[in-house]
């Protein structure tokens, strides 16, 4: 998460900490930079599966996945954010497959392109360059789904600059 998308219960409780003693610097280090070994290996699993296609990298997590590296959170534990740092990328995605065939969906995009607007048409909501939507399983509709209406978004936002 960045600043600006920290829930204002979060910065109250960052300012109880510091009150009592806690540094600054060594909270946003704990939050920002310190995982569970079981987020590592998630990544690590659905890195394996990772796709570019036209300038949109996207990876998935599915329940099978989430039982083979024994990590049952729900969410994509910022990987999103971290497959946003790709440079061959302008577009970045992570399907999460919830218990019941739902999908959770999380949308970062680079500055200049906007997919808060396909994750609203889609149920969801965000900022210009984060987002996010439910969808309805199964995965593999889902994932096609968003993939087209993302794709259309770039293409359209390419070709107006």
């Amino acid at each position: 998460p960045r600043p600006s998308h920290t829930p204002t219960q979060v910065l109250e409780a960052a300012i109880q900490l510091m009150r009592a003693g806690a540094s600054l610097p060594d909270l946003t280090d704990r939050i920002f930079n310190h995982r569970p070994l079981g987020v590592i290996r998630m990544w690590s699993a659905a890195l394996e599966d990772l796709h570019l296609e036209d300038r949109i990298l996207w990876s998935q997590v599915t329940q099978d996945l989430r039982q083979k590296v024994g990590y049952s959170d729900n969410g994509d534990a910022g990987l999103v954010s971290f497959l946003n740092t790709v440079d061959e990328a302008d577009i970045a995605v992570v399907f999460d497959e919830l218990p019941d065939g739902q999908v959770n969906v999380s949308i970062r995009a680079v500055a200049g392109y906007d997919i808060s607007r396909v994750a609203l048409s889609l149920g969801g909501g965000g900022h210009p360059q984060a987002a996010g939507c439910p969808v309805n399983g199964p995965l593999e509709e889902a994932r096609a789904k968003v993939l087209s209406r993302l794709g259309q978004a770039r293409d359209e936002q390419t070709a107006s600059r």
